[in-house]
C-alpha cells in the first residue's frame, strides 16, 4: 500500500456515503448516519481496517441488503441488568450502538449489565463503541463473532471468526481501550491489501492447501495471532461466548453471529479510577504505548478532515459522488 493519502472533508464523506447506503441498500437514514459516523471516527482514530474501506465491503460484496428501511432494533430488557438484542435483518453497526447506549444506562442503574446479541454483524471496531461507554463513565468488556475465517494450527478449513476482544475503562487523561482481534490480521486488513495489491504480513494467512501465503488473492483463511493453539483457543472462547444469545459457532452465515458484553457502571469503576490513572501514567513514562491513548489523541486532532489512502479514495470516489445524487 502506498504512503500517499488524500484529505477529505468529513461533511462531504458523510453526505455521500449516507446517501449511498440509503439508496443502494435501503438502510434507514438514521442507521446509515450511525454507520458512516462509526467509519469516520474509526478512520480518524488511525484504524483504517475498520474505517471507510468497509463502505466498499458493505455496498459491493453482495452480502448485505437489500433492507426495507426499518430502523435497527434496540435491545430487550430480559430482567434488571440483562439485555438481549436480535439484529437479524439489519446492518450491525446501529444495532451495536443502541446496545451500548442501553447497556450503559442499565449499568448506571444496576451496577452492571450482561448483554447478548444474535444476528449482529458487522459489529465494526469494538474500540470505538468502548469509547462511547467510557465517555459515560462506564467500563465495558465486549466481544463479537463473525463468519468463519480463521483456521486451527495446521488446518486448512476456517473454523472461527476473527473474534475481537475489547476492554474499555474510563481512565485519565484518556480512556484505556484495548481492542484486539484474535486473528493475526483483521478481515479489514485483508480488504485493504486487496485494494492496494500489497503483500500481507508473514504468517497471517494460508492458501487452499494450508501453506502460508502473503498474496491477498490466494488467501483461503487467516491464522490466529502467532498461529498458536493458545490464541486459537482464545478465539474459540470468544466464538462460544458470542453464541450465547442464539448464535451458531463456526457458521458461515451473518445472521448466526452476535455479541457478548459486560457493562460496568460508574460506581463499579470510579473508586479504582485514580489508582489506575496513576499507574498508567507511570507505565507511559517508561515509553510504553497505552492502548487507546494515541487513537484518542489522533481522532481529537483530526477535526473536520479524514485522511484515507490513495487506493481507498479512488475506490470510494464513485460511491461519494453517486451517494450524493445518484
Amino acid at each position: 500500500m502506498s504512503a500517499e493519502t488524500v484529505a477529505l472533508a468529513v461533511g462531504d464523506v458523510r453526505r455521500g456515503l449516507v446517501g449511498a447506503l440509503v439508496r443502494r441498500l435501503g438502510l434507514a437514514a438514521d442507521d446509515a448516519a450511525v454507520t458512516v459516523e462509526h467509519w469516520l471516527r474509526t478512520e480518524q482514530a488511525g484504524k483504517p481496517c475498520h474505517g471507510l474501506v468497509r463502505a466498499l465491503y458493505v455496498t459491493q460484496s453482495g452480502e448485505f441488503g437489500p433492507y426495507d428501511g426499518r430502523p435497527a432494533p434496540g435491545p430487550t430488557r430480559v430482567r434488571a441488568g440483562r439485555l438481549h438484542v436480535d439484529g437479524r435483518g439489519h446492518l450491525g453497526y446501529a444495532v451495536v450502538q443502541r446496545l451500548v447506549e442501553r447497556g450503559c444506562a442499565e449499568a448506571e442503574e444496576h451496577g452492571m449489565c450482561v448483554a447478548t446479541g444474535a444476528g449482529v454483524y458487522p459489529t465494526g471496531a469494538l474500540g470505538d463503541w468502548a469509547r462511547l461507554a467510557c465517555a459515560r463513565g462506564c467500563g465495558v468488556i465486549v466481544m463479537s463473532g463473525s463468519p468463519a475465517r480463521v483456521v486451527a494450527p495446521g488446518g486448512r478449513v476456517p473454523l472461527v471468526g476473527t473474534n475481537p476482544i475489547c476492554v474499555g475503562l474510563p481512565t485519565r487523561p484518556h480512556a484505556f481501550v484495548c481492542d484486539a482481534s484474535t486473528s493475526a490480521i483483521t478481515h479489514g486488513d485483508l480488504l485493504l491489501a486487496q485494494h492496494a495489491g500489497a503483500p500481507l504480513p508473514a504468517d497471517a494467512a494460508v492458501d487452499r492447501d494450508g501453506a502460508r501465503t502473503r498474496v491477498p488473492g490466494e488467501v483461503a483463511a487467516l491464522l490466529s495471532v502467532g498461529g498458536s493453539h493458545k490464541t486459537f483457543a482464545l478465539g474459540l472462547a470468544v466464538e462460544l461466548l458470542t453464541s450465547l444469545g442464539g448464535g451458531v459457532p463456526g457458521s458461515p452465515r451473518h445472521d448466526e453471529h452476535g455479541v457478548f458484553a459486560l457493562f460496568l457502571g460508574p460506581d463499579t469503576v470510579a473508586e479504582a479510577g485514580p489508582v489506575l490513572a496513576d499507574r498508567l501514567a507511570a507505565f507511559a513514562e517508561t515509553g510504553a504505548r497505552i492502548p487507546g491513548w494515541e487513537s484518542e489523541r489522533r481522532a481529537a486532532a483530526a477535526g473536520d478532515i479524514v485522511q484515507v489512502s490513495r487506493e481507498t479514495y479512488e475506490a470510494l470516489a464513485p460511491l461519494l459522488r453517486g451517494g450524493a445524487g445518484e
